[in-house]
């Protein structure tokens, strides 16, 4: 038995391990088969999840809102075919309403974008018109041009008096004229309506008792700052009674800056004296359109120091709208007769183009009559001719400048003495010869007389 169970042993051995193997090999290629089903399975839920994958992206492209959108993805996914049909409708209006929010969210961006654009260029402009006001303020613009204007003014000229020994300053012997009690009639010589704040009894009869004294032209322009019929004036007189004088005095106290002082209380303004005579011939051949720019290219380069004068842009512009310029038309008579028409009509639109701005105008009547535009001065004043008291103030005021003139020491007890002394003599003939002081209430006569007094004390 121990042979034989020896033998058989081997055998059962070998047969076990035939067993083994066989087995080994069918698992092994069970394995082979697993692996490749489950290689072919991975491959098909790839491409399955790239498939899914792709119609979620197209999905969200078209659902701005997102949360329907989800819901209707996921009922796909999980194959609810029918609820993802009755959620459809809902989907669609998602999208569109999701669209449509964002197509007004981005417009609405981009207006506001512009607009703040807008306020930040405005904001900008607006700094740097403020640093331009401050800076040229600080070069003294107005302080530059007032001494311009006021060199032109300094002396005390009168027209036909060319050949004189004597030349005094205006500030020296200059007597303030009156003017007409006609200032309220307009041109025409209606009776004007009573401006705001006349209503009162107390102010009309303040206005009646000033005109019975000699209206000054003070008075007008302080009336002018209320109400704007006083802001365009026209001053006749006949030749000799001071018009042109009179203007270069009211420049004169603009530029020396005494407008505020109690004796005037005028409005603030800045003065542009024209002689129409000098400037007739440029106005009508190079065509002048505007105010602004004549003042600017014309006027400040003649002024004595004006030629290099700096001015900020639209400098003049802005004082003509703003009612802070005083511009003077002298001698309206002295323009040739065949151009009073066109410059009557140019003075006429720049006092249409800025009714804030004050202007005058002189003019012998005669002349006037040719001004022929629609727009005219609102009223008509006329220069009263020289009283006795005016007289005498302006003999004693021209002695005394001419007396401190030739004077080694000016300031000399004596010199005022001799003044007063000669301009008695002079007061004194006049009153003992009617024909000559019926001359002398013209201003120009009378400064003719007193140059041949001087010059013949005794006759």
């Amino acid at each position: 038995m121990s042979e034989e169970q020896e033998k058989k042993q081997p055998q059962e051995e070998e047969q076990q391990e035939e067993k083994e193997s066989t087995s080994s090999k069918e698992e092994e290629k069970e394995e082979k088969e697993e692996e490749k089903e489950s290689s072919k399975f991975d491959a098909e839920k790839k491409v399955t999840r790239k498939w899914f994958q792709t119609i979620i992206q197209r999905l969200i492209q078209w659902m701005p809102l997102g949360t329907t959108g989800y819901a209707f993805i996921s009922l796909l996914v999980e194959q609810e075919w029918f609820i993802a049909v009755l959620i459809f409708p809902f989907t669609v209006i998602t999208v569109f309403w999701g669209a449509y929010t964002e197509g007004f969210l981005t417009k609405v961006h981009e207006s506001a974008e512009e607009l703040g654009k807008q306020g930040g260029n405005a904001f900008m402009t607006w700094v740097k018109a403020i640093f331009n006001a401050v800076n040229w303020q600080l070069k003294g613009v107005e302080d530059k041009y007032l001494k311009c204007q006021g060199n032109a003014c300094a002396f005390y000229t009168t027209e036909g008096l060319k050949n004189i020994s004597f030349k005094p300053l205006l500030n020296e012997v200059f007597v303030p004229l009156d003017l007409s009690s006609n200032f309220l009639r307009d041109v025409e010589g209606n009776h004007l309506p009573m401006p705001p704040g006349f209503d009162c009894k107390k102010e009309i009869e303040e206005m009646q008792a000033s005109q019975r004294d000699g209206l000054s032209i003070w008075t007008i322009l302080q009336r002018g700052k209320k109400n704007k019929v006083y802001r365009r004036l026209v001053i006749q007189a006949w030749g000799g009674y001071g018009k042109t004088t009179l203007l270069r005095h009211l420049t004169y106290i603009y530029t020396k800056k005494l407008d505020q002082q109690k004796a005037y209380q005028a409005p603030k303004l800045l003065p542009v004296l024209f002689y129409l005579r000098q400037i007739q011939e440029t106005l009508i051949e190079q065509n002048v359109k505007d105010l602004p720019s004549f003042i600017e290219e014309h006027h400040l380069p003649l002024l004595p120091g004006g030629d290099n004068f700096e001015h900020p842009p639209n400098w003049a512009k802005n004082l003509l709208r703003e009612g802070k310029m005083l511009v003077m038309f002298d001698g309206f008579d002295e323009v040739q007769e065949q151009w009073r028409i066109a410059v009557s009509n140019w003075i006429g639109k720049q006092m249409k183009s800025y009714p804030e701005a004050f202007f005058i105008l002189t003019s012998r009547p005669a002349g006037y009559r040719d001004y022929v535009s629609e727009t005219k001065p609102n009223v008509s004043l006329f220069v009263k001719a020289f009283n006795e008291g005016q007289k005498a103030r302006f003999i004693q005021r021209w002695y005394l400048s001419q007396e401190k003139h030739i004077s080694a020491e000016p300031n000399h007890p004596m010199v005022k003495i001799e003044a007063e002394q000669k301009a008695a003599n002079l007061i004194n003939q006049l009153k003992e010869r009617e024909e000559l002081n019926d001359l002398a209430k013209n201003p120009l006569l009378l400064h003719m007389i007193v140059n041949l007094h001087l010059c013949y004390p005794g006759k």
